[in-house]
C-alpha cells in the first residue's frame, strides 16, 4: 500500500488550513449585506449630525451678546 502525498494531516498547521472553505457566494453575500447596513446606517446618523450642528450653531448664535 503506497503513502499518498496529497493527504495532510488535519492535526498539522497546514491540514488545519486546508480543511476551511468558505464558499464564494457567501462571502460575496456577506459584502453585500455589510454594505447595505453601512449605507442604511449613514443614511440614519447624516441628518441626526447635520441636526446637532444646526443646532449647536443657532445656540452659540442665540447666546452670544452683539453689540451694534
Amino acid at each position: 500500500m503506497a503513502i499518498d502525498p496529497e493527504v495532510i494531516s488535519t492535526s498539522s498547521k497546514k491540514g488545519r488550513r486546508a480543511s476551511r472553505y468558505v464558499p464564494k457566494w457567501a462571502i460575496y453575500s456577506a459584502g453585500g449585506i455589510g454594505v447595505l447596513v453601512l449605507v442604511s446606517l449613514m443614511k440614519a446618523l447624516l441628518p441626526v449630525i447635520g441636526m446637532a450642528f444646526l443646532l449647536a450653531f443657532i445656540w452659540s448664535q442665540s447666546t452670544t451678546s452683539r453689540r451694534y
